[in-house]
């Protein structure tokens, strides 16, 4: 009797130290996993930070480009009315002229305020070139920032998404029991 005693008792212990054995393997898979979840909340915390920055970003881009739309709306705004003045001091020239001058000088006059006219009217339309280009470069600009802002939001979900189910994941594969 003392023998089968003997036997259980040395079984016992052998069964404590594999449980032994065991909860420290679970101890170091734990902290494992503490030590991951933790980087990524890091992560996550970092990814936020970052979207705010872009989101920030973007709002001072966006309060740029409406500056710019103000200043060009003023700016043509003033060319509109600096051509109609012009239009009409060219006007008003001609007609004091013609009523001045012969039929010949009358016709060099025309050619001239036609040319001028046209000159004004080809900067204008540079002008005009020039705010549409400045304008689409802004747009493709402000869709750059965007689409890179979706990239990270995105990035931030499916991280979100992965931490959430971790656990799981790991006791599909086996390591946590």
């Amino acid at each position: 009797m003392q023998n089968s005693n003997e036997i259980e008792i040395y079984e016992l212990r052998s069964d404590i130290k594999v449980i032994a054995n065991d909860l420290k393997q679970s101890n170091q898979i734990i902290n494992k996993l503490d030590a991951s979840i933790e980087k990524l909340t890091d992560i996550s915390n970092n990814l936020t930070k970052l979207l705010t920055l872009q989101t920030q970003k973007i709002e001072q881009h966006d309060q740029v480009i409406k500056n710019i739309l103000q200043e060009t709306e003023k700016r043509k705004e003033f060319i509109d009315s600096r051509l109609t003045e012009v239009s009409h001091n060219f006007t008003e020239l001609e007609r004091n002229l013609t009523n001045r001058m012969d039929f010949d000088v009358k016709k060099i006059l025309d050619s001239d305020i036609k040319k001028i006219s046209d000159e004004a009217k080809k900067n204008f339309d540079a002008i005009e070139a020039l705010i549409d280009e400045n304008a689409k470069s802004r747009d493709k600009r402000i869709d750059k920032l965007e689409k890179l802002s979706y990239m990270m939001m995105g990035g931030g979900v499916v991280i979100g998404y992965l931490v959430s189910y971790l656990p799981g994941i790991l006791k599909v594969i086996g390591i946590l029991h």
